[in-house]
């Protein structure tokens, strides 16, 4: 076994250890996205390359709330989803950084709330998957798919919640706050 080789497994979307590690978990999401409509996500980490093309693919229909994560070794903060929120930003996706740079609070939703065109929430993909690939190839995870417009819409009040109540963001957003 070479250093890293099972990382490098579990990081590479074609690689076929990999999607048998990580089950239904990217079907499910890939499959949700190709539903018409608009799709609100509140998110803790954002780290897997195939799951950041899904958002970038549908740039123009997505609302990202993106938390951050715990600091590194040198105390800066978010420094995992660093990359991928600013391929985000870059691509116009409609943000809003929630920065909870503290040892107090952590954001940790990992959700996605489906509204057809038109239409009211119809469904939302919970769990206890992080989107990272060591969330869906290297811990034992869940994603459930809730096809129901009451539990989607009580999802979508939070989102809305949460969208609402604006954090002071740190500059940078890897500095600590109290």
């Amino acid at each position: 076994i070479e250093k890293n080789e099972l990382y490098e497994k579990i990081v590479n979307p074609a690689d076929p250890h990999r999607k048998y590690l990580a089950g239904d978990v990217i079907p499910l999401i890939r499959d949700l996205f190709q539903r018409q409509g608009d799709f609100y996500i509140g998110l803790y980490e954002l780290e897997d390359k195939e799951l950041e093309e899904i958002l970038l693919a549908n740039a123009d229909r997505i609302h990202v709330i993106l938390s951050n994560t715990g600091p590194d070794e040198d105390k800066k903060w978010d420094v995992r989803n660093k990359a991928a929120r600013k391929r985000l930003v870059d691509a116009g996706v409609e943000i809003q950084h929630r920065m909870l740079n503290n040892s107090t609070h952590i954001g940790h939703n990992k959700f996605v709330v489906h509204v057809p065109p038109q239409g009211s929430p119809r469904s939302v993909l919970t769990g206890s998957t992080n989107w990272t690939s060591t969330g869906l190839a290297g811990q034992t995870n869940n994603a459930l798919l809730v096809e129901d417009d009451a539990v989607a819409g009580v999802f979508l009040d939070y989102w809305n919640r949460m969208k609402a109540d604006k954090l002071k963001l740190p500059n940078p957003l890897s500095k600590a706050m109290t």
